[in-house]
């Protein structure tokens, strides 16, 4: 069925039970019942354009439903509804313009039926009654004005604002502390595992010695085989003390440092059954599996009782062969405290020994600027390239990698700073590799919480950073944070990539993503040219985030320019934004500390 273009019949009524939606995402719909025949079924209605104003969601279902109708524009690129069993809630849409909208069916493969599902836009004289009674209450609760100042806030900012007005909102706990090591047992349990017959023709499953295969498990697996006829091995996650343990999609990188699949795994096939096997035997098996042929059900298939994490073990600086020259591109303007502490990184805890440092000066008037710079040329290869244009990040980078010499360039903020000698080294191991595009870092707040630990689109409804804010002690147990791994994207504050790459792709673009989103539209041409992201976890710099330049939302100005750079990448990369490979749907998209979906906390109660 085609996907609706222009306005519906009555722009102020959306009724999902009949609005055209698209195939091919798994679902269907038939008389009010959408069926999804796959995980994580979404049905996608495409562009809608609706007015402006106070909408009203009504929704009646039968049994228990757990569904999310989720509203993208490039003011608001997530904002995410509720769907319940029988629900009305209120928002206020902000401007008139065209809302990419989307209705996740379920996590689980199945049918939601619902009598019920449609946007309503509200009169004036409801919205008044809706305004009036949404004050009453702010203004009748206990600390008032702290609860109104941020709600003036957001509408002020040109953003949409829910209200749930006529329904309580559900009990919420608070969510889940994540788990991110699933294979950490003791070496005595963790050292076997069981082969078993699912019962389902001959596929075969590989569990721990704690694990249980949840209902329906099997069936989905086998399921799933029929749908993917090159696949060979699927895995999935695990409920592991009744926390989620997200796993990415197969990533032959993590797996070399750190068994992040572990257990429950399916095998298509003859395979010779055993009481016992060794985990050695799991990891051989997966590392000698054909190209494409392992796959990963972004669902919880397994329980088993919480097992004591530990911390991940560290890696050793690699060796290189060669040792080409780098050019560090540092763009900078403010903050000159900022940018001493960034040159003195590179001179005093950067053991690399073919360094140059390409300072683009993009209008200081500090007059210490010039001294500092005479002060660290005496220990670096330092060059000053002038551009007093108006702030525009893409620029600088380019007008400071076509002044460079090195055969590997480093896009480096002037808030970036070196604690460790070998970081430099453990990058430019990962970025000789033939295919390797961009290699990212991890990226550590002055206190050690963890700021960048590679970018998963999809996050807030364009793309963030997930774990970020992550502890430090949390963050020492979770592989994908401590190790090298394949990601889709990695922030430009600490980018490196090979220069005939960067001249290949023709560098960052500055007439499209002048401040914001040039760095992972970097990674995403990379990667559709066929080059590898890469995240080296173990190479770690502080991150005084946005300090030398600051936020981009605190001016109307600021605002609407990044609402128009987020419409401009969400139309070029709207399909790759929706299926993320390294991150996982299992992931709640609303927060970026890495917890499991709200579909799932709240299903898995009832499973």
């Amino acid at each position: 069925m085609p996907i609706q273009e222009g306005p519906p019949p009555d722009p102020s009524v959306l009724d999902f039970l009949s609005l055209p939606f698209r195939d091919g995402d798994g679902v269907s719909r038939r008389n009010g019942r959408f069926v999804s025949d796959r995980p994580w079924g979404v049905a996608r209605f495409g562009s809608c354009r609706v007015r402006a104003g106070w909408w009203r969601l009504d929704c009646a279902a039968g049994g228990a439903v757990v569904s999310e109708l989720c509203l993208s524009t490039p003011h608001d690129p997530l904002m995410v509804i509720p769907v319940g069993a029988a629900r009305t809630a209120r928002f206020k849409l902000s401007g008139a313009e065209s809302y990419e909208i989307s209705l996740l069916v379920s996590p689980w493969p199945g049918e939601v039926a619902f009598d019920v599902l449609r946007l309503t836009r509200l009169d004036p004289a409801n919205e008044a009654a809706l305004l009036a009674r949404g004050v009453w209450r702010v203004l009748t609760r206990k600390g008032a004005l702290r609860l109104l100042v941020p709600v003036l806030r957001q509408l002020m900012s040109g953003r949409s604002l829910a209200l749930n007005v006529a329904s309580p909102p559900e009990a919420a706990a608070p969510p889940p502390k994540p788990r991110t090591s699933p294979e950490t047992a003791p070496a005595s349990r963790a050292a076997a595992i069981q082969i078993r017959p699912t019962g389902q023709g001959d596929i075969y499953v590989a569990l721990g010695p704690d694990d249980h295969l949840r209902p329906g498990a099997a069936e989905l697996v086998a399921a799933e085989f029929v749908r993917l006829p090159d696949a060979q091995i699927i895995y999935g996650d695990v409920c592991e003390g009744g926390e989620l343990v997200p796993k990415p999609q197969w990533d032959a990188v993590l797996a070399g440092s750190f068994d992040y699949v572990g257990t429950p795994v399916f095998f298509r096939g003859a395979i010779e059954a055993s009481a016992s096997q060794s985990r050695d035997w799991l990891r051989t098996r997966l590392a000698s599996a054909p190209g494409g042929s392992i796959h990963r059900i972004a669902l919880p298939l397994a329980n088993r009782p919480a097992l004591a994490s530990a911390a991940v073990p560290s890696l050793a600086a690699p060796v290189l062969s060669r040792t080409p020259r780098v050019s560090m591109i540092v763009p900078t303007k403010m903050r000159l405290d900022l940018l001493e502490k960034c040159l003195d990184g590179l001179i005093n805890r950067t053991d690399y020994p073919d360094v140059e440092v390409i300072v683009v000066d993009n209008g200081s008037e500090d007059p210490r600027f010039p001294g500092v710079l005479e002060l660290a040329s005496k220990s670096l290869n330092l060059v000053r390239v002038e551009d007093h244009g108006d702030f525009n990040f893409s620029r600088l980078i380019n007008g400071g990698v076509a002044r460079s010499t090195g055969e590997i360039v480093v896009l480096l903020n002037d808030d970036v700073e070196a604690i460790e000698k070998d970081w430099l080294t453990r990058m430019v191991a990962a970025v000789l590799v033939e295919d390797v595009g961009a290699v990212g870092c991890r990226l550590i707040y002055p206190d050690g919480r963890i700021q960048h630990a590679g970018v998963t689109l999809g996050l807030g409804g364009v793309c963030g950073h997930l774990w970020k804010g992550l502890s430090p002690d949390d963050a020492a147990r979770n592989p994908y944070v401590m190790l090298p791994g394949e990601k889709t994207a990695v922030t430009g504050a600490c980018l490196a990539l090979r220069r005939n790459v960067f001249d290949r792709i023709k560098g960052l673009d500055e007439a499209t993503f002048p401040v914001a989103f040039n760095d992972i539209d970097l990674c995403l041409r990379l990667r559709a040219a066929g080059y590898r992201t890469i995240f080296r976890g173990d190479a770690v710099l502080i991150h005084h985030e946005s300090q030398s330049r600051g936020a981009d939302d605190i001016s109307a100005e600021s605002r609407r320019r990044l609402a128009r750079e987020t419409g401009q990448f969400l139309a070029r990369w709207r399909s790759s934004i929706d299926h993320d490979p390294f991150g996982s749907p299992a992931l709640d998209p609303q927060v970026e500390r890495g917890v499991a979906h709200r579909a799932l906390r709240v299903q898995g109660k009832a499973r």
